[in-house]
């Protein structure tokens, strides 16, 4: 954390998921030892927790957020502790959803801001699902399996004041860069939420959690999303982009878009 503290980071990221045989993970009085340094240098902290037991430690422990949803309805001990002590929650539920959605609704890959930003083949490649590994079979399962329970978890949390954050985990499968936070707004909305308050889980509250102010404010970072329709109509709307604006600088979309779609990444050999 030290270390850490000099490059001045948004967040200080940690991942506690004891007692699983998947990866590694620090231990409980590591997590609390991290977080209390953390806090000694105002950072803000974000934990990765994959069950209601270990978010339970990491609240009371105090962090800032917690991400992602466990498989399980959220216990109310757990809510009363994450009320009492300001704990916001990234559900990305998009990674708990999206891949089981791009399987079994494959009209989702022709959505036209998708197409823009995200190669040919590797939408095609989610089409033939003939050659899935077993390991993503499994995983499109649990997705089916749990997808109610943590829908329900995240409408429980924001009906009880939970900040709610918009985030994806974008890397897993079924997820793309950018794209993929627009249909985390859309899963919000399914778990209940107003567009408003979707919107402003990628926007205002997003802000207000790491202290940068976004708006038309004097003094406010100039980054805005110009839309060609209402998102409080439809939270769907935030995909039909008109002009982006980044620090004050219109972004020239078309050549951006152009230069991604005929430039060859350099993959690694090692």
């Amino acid at each position: 954390m030290d270390s850490l503290a000099a490059r001045q980071p948004d967040v200080a990221k940690l991942i506690y998921n004891p007692n699983n045989d998947r990866y590694p993970s620090m231990d409980c009085a590591t997590m609390e030892a991290g977080i209390e340094a953390a806090q000694t240098h105002g950072l803000t902290t974000v934990v990765h927790v994959e069950t209601w037991a270990a978010a339970h430690q990491v609240v009371t422990a105090g962090a800032d957020a917690i991400t992602h949803a466990p498989p399980a309805p959220l216990p109310d001990s757990t809510l009363a502790a994450m009320r009492q002590q300001g704990t916001a929650w990234i559900p990305t539920l998009a990674v708990h959803t999206e891949l089981s959605n791009l399987i079994q609704r494959p009209r989702l890959l022709k959505k036209d801001l998708l197409r823009a930003v995200a190669d040919s083949v590797l939408l095609a490649a989610y089409r033939d699902t003939s050659g899935l590994p077993d390991q993503i079979r499994s995983w499109i399962d649990r997705q089916d399996e749990y997808q109610t329970t943590r829908l329900d978890a995240v409408r429980k949390a924001a009906n009880a004041g939970v900040p709610i954050l918009a985030g994806t985990d974008a890397g897993n499968p079924g997820l793309f860069q950018g794209y993929s936070l627009h249909r985390e707004l859309v899963l919000l909305t399914q778990a209940r939420l107003s567009n408003w308050n979707a919107l402003a889980a990628a926007t205002t509250a997003a802000g207000r959690f790491l202290d940068a102010p976004f708006g038309l404010q004097r003094g406010d970072r100039a980054n805005l999303l110009v839309l060609d329709a209402s998102p409080l109509e439809d939270v769907r709307h935030t995909q039909n982009i008109h002009r982006v604006i980044y620090r004050g600088q219109i972004v020239n979309r078309s050549d951006f878009l152009n230069e991604a779609a005929t430039s060859v990444p350099t993959v690694p050999t090692h």
